[in-house]
């Protein structure tokens, strides 16, 4: 995995699964896979400045893609997308 880190789980920071945490949400809260796209979100993500990790582009450049809110309790996500709700 880039940037040097490793999923929650692989590093017992958390208990659950991804798999098991998706199949939850989708039952709970009807969750779904946006898929759609993803090289507009790529492009996107490009114009990031802000950041040099991958991930953190990626995630904002797909809510600013969708325009839609993104919750996050990352203080340089938070300070960059004002669509972010801590």
């Amino acid at each position: 995995m880039g940037c040097g880190r490793r999923p929650l789980f692989e590093i017992g920071r958390i208990k659950t699964d991804s798999q098991t945490i998706l199949n939850y949400l989708k039952s709970k809260i009807g969750l779904k896979i946006d898929d759609k796209n993803f090289k507009e979100i790529i492009n996107t993500a490009l114009k990031e400045t802000w950041t040099r990790d991958t991930f953190d582009r990626i995630i904002t450049a797909h809510a600013k893609y969708r325009d839609a809110y993104l919750i996050s309790k990352d203080a340089r996500i938070t300070k960059n997308y004002f669509k972010t709700l801590s």
